[in-house]
């Protein structure tokens, strides 16, 4: 008899225990999931935000200066949406056709995308940005004068606004002789219209930059959310 209350006792213990084990995991995997819920509805939160505000450039027509924003605020979407499930990136294209933009360095004809095969419209924007004040203060074996300490790369901004009477003063004043000679180094050209003067290099970035920040040139193609998920899906641009 007392052996069987001890059986007993001891199966009860163990009952007991494999209670209070299944029990502590509940508990675990039930503060798991709220906290798993919480992140959720944080990282869903954070890019409802996202789309909000991409639905801002939801227009017939942007500048450049916006649709570089836009593509930026996309790429950022994406990434950070991709560290989540259920997330889809959003699909973004700009097309150039425009024979305006043929001659360009950076922002030229051709397809911009986010997906790694197309070039990229923030990063060449960007490239282009760089490039501009890289060229100012460039220093090489053909650019050995200076004016006020300057080279001729610094000073090229100044230059380009100079009128011929201006520049014709400016060269007197630094001793050069020979004005044409001059003249057709800071806007010299190679054997193909390419520009190869210092002024003539800074003009053709400074105007390639304007000329697509400030026109209002690009019209929306796509902008489509998926309504089932309330989300921005696919955004085109084009440039004809």
């Amino acid at each position: 008899m007392e052996n069987a209350s001890k059986a007993l006792l001891m199966a009860g213990s163990v009952l007991l225990a494999l209670l209070i084990i299944s029990a502590l995991v509940f508990l675990a995997n039930s503060i798991s999931n709220v906290k798993q819920l919480e992140i959720s509805t944080e990282d869903a939160e954070k890019l409802a935000e996202f789309n909000n505000m991409i639905r801002t450039y939801d227009k017939q027509w942007l500048y450049g200066t916006e649709l570089i924003s836009l593509s930026n605020l996309i790429e950022d979407y994406n990434k950070r949406q991709a560290e989540y499930k259920g997330y889809d990136p959003i699909t973004f294209k700009v097309t150039i056709n425009s024979s305006d933009y043929a001659d360009n360095i950076y922002i030229k004809q051709g397809t911009y995308s986010l997906n790694g095969r197309d070039m990229n419209l923030g990063v060449q924007f960007k490239k282009l940005e760089q490039e501009i004040e890289a060229w100012k203060t460039r220093s090489d074996n053909s650019h050995k004068i200076k004016f006020n300490g300057r080279t001729l790369n610094e000073s090229a901004q100044d230059i380009s606004g100079m009128r011929e009477i201006e520049l014709k003063e400016l060269a007197k004043e630094y001793g050069i002789s020979d004005y044409t000679a001059f003249y057709n180094y800071l806007y010299e050209e190679d054997s193909s219209g390419n520009p190869k003067g210092p002024v003539r290099i800074y003009n053709n970035l400074t105007v390639e930059m304007e000329n697509f920040k400030r026109q209002r040139l690009f019209e929306r193609v796509i902008f489509r959310e998926d309504v089932a998920i309330g989300r921005i899906v696919e955004v085109e641009f084009r440039k004809n």
